[in-house]
């Protein structure tokens, strides 16, 4: 699947053999299995975190294990992403592209903000409060580095009850709501929102982040904007900044 994308692949049948690969050549990125022969999928990615060259290549899991001890144990252990089988190709392949473009994206940030004069640092689009509800730590790490180049003050939650919770009793200016996430998604959190505005007259923006494409459910749930992964900075900051002009008129 990943070739006719146009990846460059490498496989290995077994941990040992992963962590040779990974030594002679370092990737730029590996899909790690849990259950290996002989050295499992965690044991692999503690060998690898734990080896100064190799430590900062992410790691994306991807399992047949569905449980919540699976997901957690991996992070842990230094995983970026959790994926289980069966998968939805274009979810794996947004996923990869996220976790690859990441450092890139960290290194042009640093040069844009090193660019960056005081009077834009100080101009009027700064200073929102955000809401962000997502669950996958990577995709946390972005929206935040995009959002900091806005001095937004910034409320990270991970899933969708949390959100409900932050959003009733806290204002926010703008809401950034992942569609799938663990306890309540971001469908049902909407939801929840927009009823308990409803009793207390207040409105606040929530934009759709997703890798998904069902725009019209999002719209119907009461979200305002979509924004399908992966995203750039700019179309993430252009999105909030004109949502926040049209409430201000």
């Amino acid at each position: 699947m990943l070739k006719p994308a146009g990846f460059s692949i490498r496989t290995a049948l077994n941990g040992a053999m992963a962590l040779q690969e990974a030594w002679q050549q370092p990737p730029d990125l590996i899909l790690l299995d849990i259950n290996l022969p002989g050295m499992d999928g965690y044991e692999v990615c503690k060998c690898l975190k734990a080896n100064t060259v190799l430590q900062n290549i992410p790691i994306l899991f991807i399992t047949g294990i569905n449980d919540d001890q699976g997901l957690v144990k991996a992070l842990q252990c230094g995983g970026v992403d959790y994926i289980t089988k069966p998968f939805n190709f274009e979810d794996v392949q947004a996923r990869i592209r996220v976790n690859l473009d990441l450092p890139q994206q960290k290194k042009l940030l640093l040069s844009e903000e090193k660019k960056r004069s005081n009077e834009l640092i100080n101009n009027a689009k700064r200073g929102l409060r955000i809401l962000v509800a997502e669950d996958n730590p990577v995709n946390q790490e972005v929206v935040r580095m995009f959002l900091a180049s806005r001095q937004h003050e910034i409320t990270i939650v991970p899933d969708g009850k949390q959100a409900v919770n932050a959003a009733t009793t806290r204002e926010f200016d703008v809401i950034l709501m992942d569609i799938q996430m663990p306890i309540m998604d971001g469908l049902a959190a909407t939801a929840a929102i927009r009823a308990a505005q409803s009793v207390t007259g207040s409105y606040t923006p929530i934009v759709a982040l997703t890798a998904y494409s069902d725009k019209q459910r999002a719209l119907n749930a009461g979200m305002d904007r979509f924004i399908t992964k992966p995203f750039t900075r700019s179309n993430l900051l252009d999105t909030i900044e004109a949502l926040v002009k049209d409430r201000k008129k």
